[in-house]
């Protein structure tokens, strides 16, 4: 069997993912999948640290709304929380397919950075850093916010010199003697340390996000998939056991949005993988710079993600490439 190479698998796989990037081909396989209506989604490591999120009642029956959002994770609850604290004479209900935050909000790598993929208007990523701040501040919510030490890590010098000049100022390099003597490595030899990244725990933010929409009066569902959005002003959202009238819908679904027949031929999903070991010996928390730097990226072909947890567990998220046919399976 021929031996790959870390650089030939991420190469093979990028260009897997471009080919997929063809126009249409999204729309054509994730489209016509439909929406999960009863796939059980296993917690992820994140959660099975923290005390389970109180349960939400399933949708049935029928009723009317000033807004319906689909999706119970970041995005729906804090829009349901945000509108419902302008709007409290609005009616404001969320429906989630399976349980509150168990999609990417908890399987993520817990790193927050003030930037916008893609264009935004000038100041809009640090002013959603600074909101954030805020509301964690204001919510109590104990969720391990703080400013992270953080390094990129690169192959070649050229890639390591570009990536200064993004971060304006905010980086410094590393040499490859302090690279190799504190992170083990002697696969990269180039990094930046960073000092614009901070890092949350997902799950207990999520699960903030749920309390803080509860206690300003949003009504949350679980287990309540959307199966279509009909009609317009009101809208028609139909799930198994019931349906909402609603003047106004937020469509919060993340990379599964296609599913509702929603931006179809616009979005492709990209399957995450993300790993995690066991609880690491402090010694090997030391031995591999887990100590002095918690988190870790690597920008190479496909972006790979490495953070140590607080219960000491190394998690790994990397992107493989086309299709997220079930969102239960990590």
């Amino acid at each position: 069997m021929q031996k790959v190479s870390r650089r030939r698998f991420l190469v093979w796989s990028a260009a897997g993912l471009g080919l997929a990037a063809l126009p249409g081909l999204a729309g054509r396989v994730t489209g016509e999948r439909g929406v999960e209506t009863d796939d059980p989604r296993e917690p992820s490591l994140w959660s099975q640290e923290i005390p389970a999120i109180a349960e939400a009642p399933v949708f049935a029956g029928d009723i009317s709304v000033d807004l319906a959002i689909v999706g119970a994770g970041y995005t729906g609850l804090a829009c349901a929380f945000y509108v419902k604290t302008f709007r409290p004479e609005w009616k404001v209900a969320v429906l989630e397919s399976h349980r509150v935050g168990s999609g990417a909000s908890s399987r993520n790598s817990g790193a927050v950075y003030a930037r916008y993929r893609g264009g935004a208007p000038a100041g809009l990523a640090d002013r959603g850093l600074a909101r954030l701040e805020r509301f964690i501040d204001e919510q109590h919510i104990d969720c391990n916010f703080r400013r992270a030490r953080a390094i990129e890590v690169f192959s070649s010098k050229w890639m390591a010199e570009r990536a200064l000049g993004h971060h304006e100022g905010r980086a410094r390099r590393i040499s490859e003697g302090e690279l190799a003597e504190h992170a083990g490595t002697s696969y990269y030899r180039y990094a930046l340390e960073l000092s614009d990244y901070y890092s949350v725990h997902p799950a207990k933010l999520v699960a903030g996000h749920a309390a803080a929409a509860r206690r300003a009066g949003v009504e949350i569902y679980e287990r309540s998939p959307v199966v279509s959005i009909e009609g317009h002003r009101p809208f028609r959202l139909r799930t198994p056991r019931g349906s909402v009238s609603a003047r106004r819908v937020f469509v919060a679904t993340n990379a599964y949005t296609p599913r509702l027949g929603l931006f179809a031929r616009q979005m492709m999903p990209v399957h995450q993988y993300s790993v995690a070991t066991r609880r690491l010996t402090p010694d090997e928390i030391e031995r591999f710079g887990l100590d002095r730097w918690d988190m870790r990226f690597e920008p190479h072909v496909l972006p790979v993600t490495c953070a140590l947890t607080p219960s000491g567990h190394f998690f790994a998220r990397i992107v493989l490439g086309y299709a997220s046919f079930n969102s239960c399976t990590w």
